[in-house]
């Protein structure tokens, strides 16, 4: 859904994945917020990966890095990121 461009319902599948400890959800749904705008929110979920999914912590750690570089990653390279699919 999400590669097929529906955001929003990839969405409400990733959250349900992530609640109940699925990490490449928890890692997607930062993607999302990047994607939407959302930097602060997206900042706060790579964080959270980090420090609780050993699976995703280097992805969770790289792009956490990238929006820092980017000043915050409103204007930065959105696109680049991309979904882990496993």
């Amino acid at each position: 859904m999400y590669l097929a461009g529906q955001i929003c319902k990839a969405k409400q599948w990733f959250e349900l994945a992530a609640a109940v400890g699925y990490p490449p959800a928890a890692f997607n749904l930062a993607v999302v917020a990047v994607k939407q705008g959302n930097v602060d929110q997206a900042k706060r979920r790579f964080a959270e990966c980090a420090e609780k999914y050993p699976a995703v912590r280097e992805a969770a750690h790289t792009e956490l890095s990238k929006l820092e570089k980017s000043n915050g990653g409103a204007s930065g390279k959105q696109g680049d990121r991309s979904c882990v699919i496993m």
